[in-house]
């Protein structure tokens, strides 16, 4: 699959995050009726992958990751009183 922006494919009309890249991804396996499924991810692809295992994680068979980046995080305010 061409991510778009990617390979031969078009670039999307707005910056797409890993997140949507991941949404797009799923929409794929939706359309090609694959229901589980392993993916290699190299790189921000194993971002990519690492996403859409943590929304679909019953769709993925293996996750396979070479070299990847991880999710982000959510950044947490911590207040300390003395």
């Amino acid at each position: 699959i061409d991510l778009p922006g990617w390979g031969n494919s078009d670039c999307p009309p707005t910056t797409f995050s890993a997140s949507t890249y991941a949404a797009f991804l799923i929409h794929c396996l939706d359309k090609l009726s694959i229901q589980r499924t392993t993916l290699i991810g190299i790189s921000y692809g194993g971002q990519i992958a690492s996403y859409v295992a943590a929304s679909v994680p019953e769709r993925i068979h293996k996750l396979v990751l070479i070299a990847s980046t991880g999710l982000e995080q959510k950044k947490i305010l911590s207040v300390c009183f003395f």
